[in-house]
Formats: structure tokens, sequence, C-alpha cells
């Protein structure tokens, strides 16, 4: 499997980058201005402000809120996979969002921007 398939694309790393997410990654772009394929490796996860991380599904599944309040769920469908956000009320889940993608880290990824553009998770800083 490619790289670029195992991590975030370019779209959507550079909106989380935009939303201020700068947890470190293993993987990352010089800029927003990068190529799709302009993947590069750090060795260990490291930050700096100039780069765009390329998160990976593990390193978005640390960043995704799971547990008291809400679920994150992802499953593949039809060779699509499916993000799924659910809000907790006491016995009750509510989905509380949706995002479908050719690939898990893209669809995560999604689900993780529209939390932070609806206020509904904060960036740690």
């Amino acid at each position: 499997m490619k790289l670029e398939n195992q991590v975030t694309n370019v779209e959507l790393s550079n909106k989380l980058h935009e939303l201020g997410v700068t947890e470190p990654s293993l993987f990352f772009r010089d800029s927003t201005k990068s190529k799709e394929e302009d993947i590069e490796f750090w060795g260990k996860p490291d930050y700096c402000p100039d780069n765009v991380a390329c998160y990976t599904t593990a390193e978005l599944g640390e960043l995704l809120p799971n547990g008291i309040d809400y679920i994150i769920t992802t499953t593949k469908c039809a060779n699509r996979w499916l993000c799924r956000c659910e809000h907790i009320k006491g016995a009750f889940r509510e989905i509380l969002h949706e995002e479908w993608d050719e690939t898990e880290a893209n669809a995560r990824a999604k689900c993780l921007i529209y939390l932070l553009e609806n206020n509904l998770l904060i960036v740690k800083k």
C-alpha cells in the first residue's frame, strides 16, 4: 500500500494544520504547498511550525475523543471507510456525525475536523 493511502491527504492535513492541530506525527510535508506524494519521515515524532503533519490512522485515534462523552468507531464497508462519532447521553448513544472516505485516515481526519469546526473538541496547545 502506498504511503499516501496510509496518512491524511494534502487537503485534510492542511485543514488540520489551519485548525491548530500540532500534535507530533511520524510523517509530514514541508508546507501547505506540498504535493500529495511529498511525504517525509522523521524517524521519531517531532513538530516544526512550518511542517504539515500527515497523520496515520493510529495517530488520529489518539487525537479523537473516546470515552465518557464520545465513542469513535471506524468500519470498512464496500471498499470505503466509515468513521462515526457518537455522543453518549446516559444509557443512550446518539450519532453525532459520520464521514466516509476511501482511506481510514481521511475518514478519521474528516470527523476530527467536524468536531473542531463545531467547537465540540478543543485543540490542546
